[in-house]
């Protein structure tokens, strides 16, 4: 009797299979084939790892083992196992997945463990999963917070069917899923304002923002946006909660944040210290000069409240210390520089508000000193209207500040995109209206003909909230 007979009267038992299976992926240089085959047995049967073992000595059908050889074909081209069995494990529960959403990798679950500590800190959060794919940390989140409401958003509705599908299994009720594409919009540039990533750390090697960078690589490729960034941060992918000049590990720092958003080698933020820098765009024959602030990397310390959680002194307030400064010496006289620099329009980047004086939150009014001096220089300009665009707050909102006969400053703060907080409205003397804690981005259009610019506070299902037109 040949060899092909006498496999098919073979009876095989689960623990043929595996000793097969061990044996078999290790010659093909897979790194754990114990696991492997497991993996696969458990898929077939239905079963726990467990299982395999203390029933070791049943019979593994025929029909379970064609059913194993189309698997294994699969899986020596290399394709993920989590795509051949049609789920993956997240956090201890199992989410459907295919090729369509990215694979959690096991390192997100210490975002979930950053993220579930933080949001158990505040009342009802609002969560915000942009590029959810299968569902997994909305969910997750949705699940271990059940205070929380979670928005998890995609930009195709098969892939959100996959979520919706999750959630039911896991039984989340606090959850809701929203198609929307960015890509939509058409837009010629996106601005990052800060907290680009949450990755505050204390320790030298920076672990857990590399690991938000990681996860925020794999939230990029999964949206396909077909738009630029511009970038600065703030102080949670500076590395550290308010942190400023003094944070050991600012360098290391800046070095992730570089790489992450692609800058080049020769790009002169490789070489000096912080990272402000300028973009000129040209919009037909006119000039749009974009310049970024580092409101980190040369800060003075904050001064700390007298009234923790008060109004208007929540966190710190106003250090009347005329020497200290949040842009330190050298950008200061690029900034001044810069301002000099002929342009038709021109905005400012900073991570946190300028123009605000109302509460005791960061801002630059903590520099009251550093803020005048700003002003006194805008209002020797000769652009009309200067442009503040601002982040940090977890609420979006419109400020002006009048600088001197026909000569304003407007500022637009956008905050946050994901992560929405409930809060109550706080004194703003030279706010426009009221602001907004639902999550929100902001939407810029100029029009270099009229010499226009369009200003839209946009929440998360691209709604409008708020315009402002800026004539210069």
């Amino acid at each position: 009797m040949d060899n092909s007979k006498k496999e098919a009267l073979k009876i095989w038992r689960i623990i043929d299979v595996i000793n097969w299976g061990v044996d078999y992926f290790g010659k093909k240089d897979f790194d754990n084939p114990r696991l492997e085959i497991e993996i696969f047995l458990q898929h077939i049967l239905n079963c726990e790892k467990i299982d395999l073992y203390i029933d070791f000595e049943k019979e593994f059908l025929p029909v379970n083992l064609k059913t194993l050889k189309e698997l294994v074909k699969r899986r020596l081209k290399r394709e993920p196992i989590q795509y051949i069995i049609g789920k993956t494990n997240f956090y201890g529960r199992d989410f459907n997945v295919d090729k369509n959403v990215l694979i959690p990798r096991p390192e997100t679950e210490i975002i979930i463990n950053v993220s579930i500590d933080f949001l158990l800190t505040k009342k009802n959060p609002n969560i915000i999963d942009i590029g959810t794919g299968s569902g997994c940390i909305g969910i997750t989140l949705a699940k271990e917070v059940p205070s929380s409401h979670v928005i998890a958003i995609d930009y195709s509705e098969s892939v959100l069917n996959i979520a919706r599908k999750n959630a039911k299994i896991i039984g989340v009720k606090n959850i809701e899923f929203v198609k929307l594409d960015f890509l939509k919009d058409n837009f010629n540039l996106f601005l990052m304002l800060g907290d680009n990533v949450y990755g505050d750390t204390e320790r030298s090697d920076l672990m857990e923002l590399k690991l938000a960078y990681k996860k925020q690589k794999e939230n990029f490729k999964s949206q396909k946006f077909n738009f630029p960034f511009e970038a600065i941060w703030d102080d949670h992918d500076y590395g550290l909660n308010d942190a400023g000049r003094e944070y050991p590990s600012k360098t290391k720092s800046k070095d992730l944040f570089l790489d992450f958003w692609n800058v080049p080698m020769n790009d002169i933020r490789r070489n000096r210290e912080g990272l402000y820098h300028e973009k000129l765009i040209s919009l037909g024959d006119k000039k749009l000069q974009l310049i970024f602030l580092d409101t980190r990397s040369f800060r003075d310390n904050l001064l700390k409240t007298d009234e923790y959680g008060s109004p208007g002194k929540e966190r710190y307030i106003p250090n009347q210390d005329s020497t200290l400064t949040i842009l330190g010496y050298e950008q200061w006289s690029w900034l001044q520089e810069k301002l000099n620099t002929g342009c038709d329009f021109r905005i400012i980047i900073s991570s946190i508000q300028f123009l605000p004086i109302g509460h005791g939150w960061e801002s630059w009014n903590n520099f009251p000193y550093e803020r005048l001096k700003l002003i006194k220089m805008i209002e020797n300009t000769t652009i009309k209207n200067t442009i503040f665009i601002s982040g940090d707050r977890h609420r979006g909102g419109f400020y002006k500040k009048p600088v001197k006969k026909g000569y304003n400053i407007y500022e637009i703060t956008s905050s946050s995109l994901n992560a929405s907080f409930t809060n109550k409205e706080e004194y703003g003397p030279l706010r426009l209206g009221k602001t907004y804690i639902e999550e929100n981005y902001g939407s810029i259009s100029i029009s270099s003909s009229k010499g226009e610019v369009l200003v839209d506070l946009m929440n998360i299902k691209g709604e409008t909230l708020k315009s402002i037109k800026i004539n210069n």
